[in-house]
């Protein structure tokens, strides 16, 4: 049996970090949260990376997890996986968006073309010409910005939040958390 070892960046005189079990079973009962506390959580590590690779990969991951939160949220609110089972394939965002409002809520699609929608598909171009490394994105790009994490971050919110808004759903309440490491009063 090895004998445990200490880590010599942790003071000993440190309080051991106070665990919030609710919290915990949260992000665990609700996916899309799990993957919105990653988004917010990678963003941090973004912001604090030591070198341009770090950064690059945490932005694209920040992009990512927001993009998919977006992704995912719009399926609980509007079922787009049954829209796609009707269609009996996976259809772009938009159209099935387009669908579900129209066929089965009855509304007009969405104004894509401006406010948040808008903003919706660039967070979703944006991802995509990281994933799929089209749209002229070369090597160098990939050593994103934060700026463009902090963009991703504040356009999922919007995103989702005009997504529940435009069925008269509820936004959830874990889309206005503060960003990861931000106090909390």
């Amino acid at each position: 049996m090895q004998k445990p070892t200490t880590d010599p960046r942790v003071s000993s005189s440190e309080p051991a970090p106070s665990v919030d079990v609710q919290a915990i079973y949260d992000v665990i009962a609700d996916p899309v949260l799990q993957i919105w506390s990653d988004a917010l959580f990678a963003h941090r590590l973004a912001r604090s990376a030591d070198d341009e690779w770090q950064r690059g990969t945490y932005v694209r991951w920040t992009i990512a997890m927001a993009w998919t939160a977006v992704e995912r949220s719009a399926d609980e609110t509007l079922g787009l996986s049954i829209v796609a089972e009707a269609t009996g394939r996976p259809l772009p965002f938009r159209e099935a968006v387009d669908r579900a409002v129209v066929e089965y809520r009855g509304r007009p699609a969405p104004p894509w073309q401006r406010g948040p929608w808008q903003r919706i598909l660039e967070l979703e171009g944006l991802c995509h010409s990281f994933a799929q490394l089209r749209d002229g994105v070369t090597p160098a790009r990939l050593f994103a910005q934060v700026s463009e994490a902090d963009r991703a971050i504040r356009d999922a919110r919007v995103g989702i939040k005009a997504i529940c808004r435009y069925v008269d759903h509820q936004p959830p309440g874990w889309i206005s958390m503060p960003p990861a490491g931000a106090a909390r009063a």
